[in-house]
C-alpha cells in the first residue's frame, strides 16, 4: 500500500533520495526541494534551492551523511537540512552523469570524460 502524499503527487521528480527524516527531490528546472517526512502523511516542505547558472537543472541525487550531491558534480552540506549550503563544484566533471558518495570520497561518472574520484572534507 502506498501512502497518500498529495503535496508530492503533482511534482515530476527526476531525482529522489531519503536520508533519515528527510526527502530530497530533484525537480529539473524547478530546482531542489527538501521535505521533513517524520509524518509521511503530511510532508513539510522546508527548503527549495533555485537552479543556478552553474546548473539550471536539478536531477540525479546522492546522499551520504551530511553531504548531498546534485547533478553528480555539485556538493551541498546538509548537516542542517533546513538550510542546504553549496560547498563545492567539481568543474572537471561538468558533464557528470551520476555520483556515489562513500565516507569521504565521491565517485563521479561523466558522459564523455570518464570517472573522477574526489576526497571530500569529513566535516562541513
Amino acid at each position: 500500500n502506498s501512502l497518500p502524499m498529495p503535496e508530492l503527487m503533482a511534482m515530476s521528480p527526476s531525482g529522489i533520495q531519503v536520508s533519515g527524516d528527510w526527502l530530497y527531490l530533484g525537480l529539473g528546472m524547478s530546482g531542489l526541494k527538501l521535505f521533513d517526512i517524520r509524518d509521511p502523511r503530511n510532508p513539510l516542505e522546508t527548503q527549495i534551492t533555485s537552479p543556478s547558472w552553474l546548473s539550471p537543472y536539478a536531477h540525479k541525487l546522492a546522499v551520504e551523511g551530511s553531504r548531498l550531491m546534485v547533478n553528480g558534480n555539485m556538493a551541498y552540506d546538509i548537516s542542517d537540512p533546513t538550510s542546504p549550503n553549496l560547498v563545492g563544484i567539481a568543474h572537471e566533471a561538468i558533464d557528470a552523469w551520476n555520483a556515489y558518495i562513500t565516507e569521504n570520497l565521491v565517485f563521479i561518472a561523466t558522459k564523455l570524460t570518464g570517472i573522477y574520484v574526489y576526497r571530500m572534507n569529513t566535516s562541513p
